[in-house]
Parts: structure tokens; sequence; C-alpha cells
């Protein structure tokens, strides 16, 4: 039907608003945690460093030195909160079988104290006893003998996990796909699967039938263990990545049912990028080791971090879909001060990311800029950042990197002057007089 004129002359467009479907939905992330025993380490294990910080004798540590006391403590006082406690693999050192059971019951304990609904876990290389050091024949054994079950307290969700190779968890707001990119490991002795990740193309084309049947969902996240694309900011030889993992995206990408959030663990080197695919391409978010020891190169180049991502599945007031965007703080491990918020302009993530946002940083600088103008018009020489925020909201949700190269476009090119406070982040913007 054709809309009546009007004889009036209609005013400027106005900016599209966007609305959320559904809650945003939050996860705590804690992956590759390397939990230890100290009295099952052999003298000349005893000899070199330990492979984490995450002993199993919690009850006899100063809280602020134990990651997961420590977590404890931090979650009491900021008063955090969670819809799902994830953890992306390698609880354990080599597969140590009481070790696997200390962290999936810490798990609990931490779910407990985040308020959350459930603990969702996947397999990592480490817990699967692939080189039979605990068993001479059933390497994942242990943690099908978890209680509550492994990888979710659902036995039916855990059986079709072991016997597909995945498993779907879904709610009203929310499609998770648990992939087990450790599925054959422990093939045989001589088979040296443990050495990479793998998704078949058996198990591609059974995941996409059920997707496709299921249809579209605004929220979709997949979890996985190893990396289904390799991390550029590792430097060393990796040859682990998951085999197929990028046909395993393409698909995913092809069948149209929704935005995608990757979440996988494995390499204890945090990154937070853009998949490859269409028009909307997945976040892929590469979550550094909770509280591995980090060796090497690895010194220098990441750090222990904890994480509460949070998932905004969005469109507009027409109808029109919107990409999945969101946010992820960040907490960094001291060994002399437990969990603290992560420094900006270092290694790691900051305490405060975004993700979702695809404009150009030099689009975000003039935005800024242009908004410092009008402060400065209305006699506001300084202005908070999260006022900028809440006033152009694609700065909340644009990745670090693009919103470090914004703010050097509008130092350098808009004279913009910035002021950070004592972690890093920008806490107040001024444009002064005459810059360009």
């Amino acid at each position: 039907m054709t809309p009546k004129s009007n004889s009036k002359k209609s005013g400027p467009a106005r900016k599209q608003r966007v609305t959320t479907q559904g809650p945003a939905v939050t996860f705590a992330v804690l992956t590759d945690l390397h939990a230890f025993d100290k009295t099952a380490r052999s003298d000349t294990e005893n000899s070199r460093p330990a492979p984490s910080w995450l002993p199993i004798d919690d009850g006899a540590s100063n809280p602020s030195k134990h990651p997961f006391r420590a977590l404890e403590e931090l979650i009491s006082e900021q008063r955090l909160k969670a819809d799902f406690v994830v953890c992306c693999g390698d609880m354990t050192d080599k597969a140590h079988p009481a070790s696997q059971a200390y962290v999936w019951r810490r798990l609990q304990d931490i779910k407990r104290g985040l308020g959350a609904e459930r603990v969702i876990a996947t397999a990592g290389n480490h817990d699967i006893d692939s080189r039979y050091g605990y068993n001479n024949f059933d390497a994942k054994g242990v943690l099908q003998t978890l209680q509550p079950s492994f990888p979710m307290e659902d036995d039916a969700f855990a059986d079709r996990y072991w016997s597909r190779n995945f498993a779907i968890f879904k709610s009203s707001a929310l499609r998770l796909v648990n992939l087990n990119s450790a599925a054959y490991h422990g093939m045989g002795r001589e088979n040296k699967e443990y050495e990479t990740g793998r998704v078949s193309e058996r198990t591609i084309d059974a995941l996409s039938r059920e997707l496709k049947a299921d249809g579209y969902q605004a929220l979709n996240v997949l979890l996985c263990h190893h990396h289904p694309l390799r991390n550029s900011l590792i430097t060393v030889n990796d040859y682990s990545e998951m085999v197929d993992g990028e046909k395993l995206i393409q698909a995913l990408d092809e069948l149209n049912v929704g935005d995608w959030f990757i979440l996988h663990g494995h390499r204890h080197v945090p990154n937070l990028t853009h998949g490859p695919g269409s028009a909307a391409p997945p976040i892929v978010f590469s979550a550094g080791s909770f509280s591995a020891n980090l060796y090497g190169e690895f010194q220098s180049s990441t750090r222990n971090e904890f994480y509460l991502v949070s998932l905004e599945p969005s469109v507009s007031l027409n109808g029109t879909r919107q990409q999945l965007r969101g946010t992820i703080r960040t907490w960094m491990w001291s060994t002399t001060n437990g969990w603290i918020r992560s420094q900006a302009g270092s290694v790691g993530l900051p305490h405060e990311a975004g993700f979702g946002s695809r404009r150009h940083p030099s689009e975000l600088a003039a935005d800024v800029r242009n908004f410092l103008q009008k402060q400065n018009e209305r006699q506001v020489p300084f202005t908070r950042w999260r006022d900028i925020c809440d006033a152009l909201p694609d700065l909340r949700h644009t990745m670090p990197r693009a919103l470090w190269n914004a703010f050097e476009e509008l130092r350098d090119t808009h004279g913009v002057e910035v002021v950070y406070d004592d972690i890093g982040l920008p806490a107040q913007l001024s444009l002064p007089d005459g810059s360009a």
C-alpha cells in the first residue's frame, strides 16, 4: 500500500535505533588451567618449573597466591555474575586423574559463586590420556567418569558429545555447539594424532545437517579447544591447529543460520579477531591461559587471564539483522596480588574490549572529533570517555587494535588530547581550540 503524501517538509532522517533481541549472555571463561599435583611429581619434575600456578592442594595456599581462591575473592568483592562458566580445555597437565577431578569440582564452585546456570567445558589435548600414562587402553575414561557429567551436567548431552564428537546446547537466547577437537587423540600408541586437533568431514556434515534443520538463531557460539585458524600472534613453530578448521568455518558461514562467536584456547596466546566469511564473518576469540606457567617466548608475549564475555545479539527496529556485538572484561594474574584488572597497551587484552563494529578507525576518529567540537561549543572542555561511548556506541564494540588506530588518528590528525587512567584505558578527551 502506497503511503499518503505529506505536504510538510520532512526533517532530517533519524538514526536507526538498535534494540536487543533477547538478553545479553555472559560467559566466565577459564581455559588451559594445567592443574597439577605436587605430590605426584617425580624428583626430576620437581627440579623444573611447575606446569602452572594451580596446585590442587589449594587449602594450604595463601588466597592471593592461588588462582582459584583468588578468583573466588574477586567474584565476592566485585559481585561478578555470569550466565555460564566455560572451560575451553586442558583442565590439567598430562591428564592427571586427581587434578581433573579437582578442577571439575572447583569449576562447579565458581559456577555457584557467579550465580551461573551451568558449567560447559570441552576436552583439550592435556585432558585425554593419549600417551597412556594412567591407563593402557581408555584415553578418555577419566573424563567420562567425572561427576557431574563432563562436558556438561546432562547425561544425554555428554553421551552425544562423546559419540558424535559434538553436541548442541540451546536456551532461549543462545545456541552453543560444543565440538570435541581432541576426538581422535588416544587412537593407538603409534598414532601421533595427539599432536594436532581435528574435525572430520563427517562431523562437519552431521553438524551442518543439524544446524540447518534447527534454523536461524540470533546468537551462536562454537566452543572448541584447538584453534580452527592459525593465531597470527604465535611466532613459534605451531602445527597444532585444528585440521579442517577452515572447512568448518566455511560450512557455518554458508549455512546462514545466524552470527557466530568462536571461542577456543590451546596455545595460551589471547587474540580477538574476525574470521573469514561473507558480510558477517565470525568473531574468533583465542582465550589466554588461566594459570599455565608461560615459558620461553610466551613470558614476554602473553600473560594469564580470566574473562567475562558478554554477547549481545541484536536486530534493528525494522527487523534488519545486525552483526553480533559484545564486550570482554579481562583480569590478569599477579603472583603477588591475585587477579587484577589487566593493563592496556601491553600483551594480552585490555580490561575493557569490544567487538562487533566494523567501522573504519578513521570514521570513528572523525565522529569523536566532531562530538568534542560540539562539547567545546557547549563550553565543556573535557569529556569523559564513558560519556563519549554512550553517545557513539560503536566505540564500545570496536576491537582493541582498531580502537588503538582510531586514537592514533585522533592525536596525529585531529589534535585531540587523551588522558589515560592507571590501567591504560582512556579516561577523558579534549579538543584544544584551533585544532583541525
